[in-house]
């Protein structure tokens, strides 16, 4: 079964005139988009344009004049002049279910676009389980969630909830379509609804700009139980680290590390000992170390072995602050067996991160080596 489905292309892009205004829409089975931009209207009509064609002209600089009919469409500004052919896809347009739903969730634009950006990268689009390719957004708890097979990260959510019971899993590909329509320093008001549209037997998710709408179905089935996953981590112990400083040397670690046949990953290794909390990263050709944490007394020794990009990725949701690591005393062997936590003293953001499981002879020898040149520290 194919990790990902195929599903129809946007054959044509809409474009409509209103008072004073034109809008553009296009949709796919899964998603519509509709897009109003202010305008003076010398006459009102509608025309299909193919969006491969609408791509060559869209962007032209300043003041356009657009003129369309059945058999052309023509976009022009001062010092250029695009012509296209109209297309006659009416009869092929996709009748997407619309109408009034209710409403379950205020916010600004820039607080949700700003939330889904800094989540965005703590998961794996591709990840074969569909239910963890999302975010899911609970009315109870105001806060976000996305998580894949290894790790998962949290951020609490400003806004007016009008229905606390509300608890769904946006699709990951609403956050690309944000990025592009909606704006990340804007003050304006955001609604997010959620309900069955007229003539329709299933429900939909509707969010709703000042100058933009946009639908999509909600992703099926139920999202794993992250309050119960995080409750369920023991503070053992705790320290604090720079996140810059660790997103600058996982960085580096990532631009030289490559998977290995037994960890599809980018393995790096947090070691704890009397040298302190250190790092290293381990290939054939070049080694690194670096101590992070110099004062750890009460901390017991420890080896933590995971993908560096997934550890530059959570320390990045917290830029330019001092972050708590909070862990689990799960060892065996030396190696830690619990998840990584990370978050800051506000707990806006909180993401956690599984360990590679030790048991191959890479694991072994990246880790003895790894031993090697954080003993030198």
């Amino acid at each position: 079964i194919p990790k990902t489905t195929a599903l129809s292309v946007i054959l044509s892009v809409k474009i409509t005139t209103g008072e004073n205004c034109i809008t553009v829409s296009a949709a796919t089975i899964e998603q519509y988009v509709a897009i109003t931009i202010p305008a003076f209207v010398i006459e009102s009509g509608e025309a299909f344009v193919d969006v491969d064609d609408i791509t060559r002209v869209y962007n032209l600089d300043g003041t356009i004049t657009i003129e369309a009919n059945n058999e052309k469409f023509v976009v022009k500004n001062t010092k250029k002049c695009c012509e296209v052919a109209a297309q006659d896809y009416k009869k092929e347009e996709i009748a997407f279910p619309m109408g009034v739903i209710p409403k379950m969730y205020k916010v600004t634009e820039s607080e949700m676009v700003q939330s889904l950006l800094a989540l965005d990268s703590m998961h794996y689009m591709e990840e074969s389980r569909p239910i963890m390719t999302g975010f899911n957004i609970r009315g109870d708890l105001q806060r976000i969630a996305v998580c894949d097979g290894h790790r998962l990260a949290v951020k609490q959510i400003k806004g007016k909830f009008y229905d606390n019971k509300f608890n769904i899993t946006i699709p990951s590909v609403v956050c690309p379509s944000m990025k592009k329509i909606a704006r990340a320093k804007s003050d304006n008001a955001l609604v997010i609804g959620y309900g069955k549209p007229n003539n329709s037997s299933v429900k939909y998710i509707k969010i709703s700009g000042v100058d933009f709408t946009y639908w999509c179905r909600p992703l099926d089935g139920e999202f794993i139980d992250v309050e119960k996953i995080v409750s369920g981590l023991r503070e053992d112990f705790r320290f604090q680290i720079d996140a810059d400083e660790v997103c600058a040397i996982t960085k580096e670690y990532y631009k030289f590390l490559k998977p290995t046949k037994y960890f599809d990953g980018l393995p790096m290794v947090i070691r704890k000992s009397a040298n302190g909390i250190c790092t290293a990263a381990v290939t054939k050709a070049y080694s690194t170390a670096d101590r992070i944490v110099e004062d750890c007394d009460g901390i017991p020794d420890f080896i933590f072995m995971c993908n560096a990009k997934y550890i530059y990725e959570a320390a990045n949701l917290f830029g330019g602050k001092r972050i708590n690591v909070i862990m689990e005393d799960k060892t065996r062997d030396g190696y830690c067996y619990g998840m990584m936590g990370f978050t800051d003293d506000e707990q806006e953001y909180k993401a956690y991160v599984l360990p590679v499981r030790p048991g191959s002879d890479t694991v072994a020898t990246i880790t003895k080596k790894a031993w090697e040149l954080i003993s030198k520290l």
